[in-house]
């Protein structure tokens, strides 16, 4: 809905001008580099802060830069896959990653451990089941 609103005023600042350069007469000289008298010269001056003004307009259309990582897509990224493969010992995919600490204390809470992964390139959802492994020998070293 925002995104065949923002085309739309897109759509009707093109028109617009497109009105302005027909009715004003806007005729740029061929050459910028050198133009040759004052009239080409104001012409030339009015056609740039014509131009300014409507990149200042069309900035307002832009999509704000995401900042978060977490709340980027529909729903909460709770993590990444960083190594991830197809198991033939096991007979199913299998990937090893990272998540944030709030998340996996959420799925406790559920007492479910299945959850959504996809791929970043695609918006199809996958179910996956979330194992904690946590590396023992590491610890007590």
């Amino acid at each position: 809905m925002l995104r065949r609103l923002h085309w739309r005023q897109l759509e009707q600042l093109r028109r617009r001008v497109k009105r302005k350069k027909m009715f004003l007469g806007n005729i740029l000289p061929g050459k910028f580099d050198v133009i040759p008298d004052e009239s080409n010269r104001a012409k030339l001056w009015k056609h740039r802060k014509m131009m300014l003004d409507h990149m200042k307009e069309m900035r307002i259309f832009y999509l704000p830069e995401s900042m978060e990582v977490r709340h980027s897509c529909d729903r909460e990224v709770m993590g990444y896959v960083t190594i991830g493969g197809c198991s033939f010992l096991r007979g199913e995919h299998i990937g090893i990653g990272y998540v944030t600490l709030p998340s996996p204390l959420k799925i406790i809470r559920k007492k479910s451990n299945i959850v959504l992964v996809r791929n970043t390139a695609e918006l199809q959802y996958r179910f996956a089941r979330l194992e904690i492994l946590v590396d023992i020998n590491r610890r007590y070293k």
